[in-house]
């Protein structure tokens, strides 16, 4: 059985595959950009709410948008 040693160092915005065999890494880039995606569309459900809304200004949810658009460019271009 060969192993391939463990890379601690990445997270899902720098993960990639060793190749195109490798399933488990594209399963997670994947999984990482819906998930940002879908927290990203929650916060910004939350932050639609009118009572949130006068509480929160738009930068607050600024950060999440812009994770969502960097997830959905990473999912787009299968890097």
């Amino acid at each position: 059985m060969i192993t391939r040693p463990v890379d601690r160092g990445r997270t899902p915005a720098t993960a990639c595959a060793s190749g195109p065999w490798d399933d488990d890494a594209h399963g997670g880039i994947v999984l990482s950009c819906v998930l940002t995606i879908g927290a990203a569309a929650a916060a910004t459900v939350v932050w639609a709410l009118p009572p949130v809304r006068r509480v929160m200004r738009w930068w607050w949810v600024g950060p999440a948008l812009l994770l969502a658009v960097v997830a959905a460019v990473r999912w787009a271009t299968g890097a």
